[in-house]
């Protein structure tokens, strides 16, 4: 599916989301919290809080009576895997900049 009704549909609230979580995640590595393991998850986890802050309000609107049901069933089910991929990101971003500054200070 396409267009508008996927925006102000079931998913809508995570696509934007997800914007709103991408300028964050941005703007919190410009102040270099990727550098640091435990920043970089905190930072992540901020990231998803703010995906499913966002996505689970209309996922209520749209599918369910209440935010409890939207939660248990429109997060719930991911959460344990979103933390798996906050940690797992957290420990290979401050590697990666390291590589790319080795790199930088070649050229």
């Amino acid at each position: 599916s396409s267009g508008l009704n996927v925006l102000f549909g079931y998913s809508g609230g995570f696509i934007i989301g997800f914007i709103f979580a991408a300028a964050l995640a941005g703007r919190l590595a410009e102040l270099k919290w990727s550098s640091n393991v435990l920043k970089a998850l905190v930072g992540f986890v901020m990231s998803t809080v703010v995906i499913y802050g966002l996505g689970i309000p209309v996922l209520s609107m749209n599918a369910y009576d209440s935010d409890l049901l939207a939660a248990t069933q429109g997060m719930l089910p991911y959460l344990g895997w979103d933390f798996v991929k906050a940690v797992i990101a957290a420990g290979l971003i401050p590697s990666a900049w390291l590589l790319v500054k080795k790199l930088d200070k070649k050229n």
